[in-house]
């Protein structure tokens, strides 16, 4: 499989990404050109890119945020200490 409009990408955004493991990189490319396509907005796609790299950097730090609180929430209920504020 070969890339298709990478360096024209790449280019727009102002940042090499070749090479770069994970989805994040496909999915930010994906989301700036789906709105870098709407009426006026055609010029912003390095803003775009930016914006969904950090949106799913935010995301993932909530969600990792949300489970180790409700892990440690579990671990003490199911470990019978019980904060009763005494």
């Amino acid at each position: 499989m070969s890339p298709v409009n990478l360096e024209m990408l790449q280019h727009e955004v102002g940042e090499a990404v070749a090479g770069r493991p994970g989805g994040a990189v496909s999915l930010a490319f994906g989301m700036a050109q789906i709105f870098g396509s709407l009426p006026g907005m055609g010029g912003l796609l390095d803003y775009w890119y930016h914006f969904a790299i950090m949106f799913e950097a935010l995301f993932i730090v909530t969600t990792i945020d949300a489970g180790t609180r409700v892990g440690g929430f579990l671990v003490q209920e199911f470990g019978g200490r019980h904060g009763s504020g005494m």
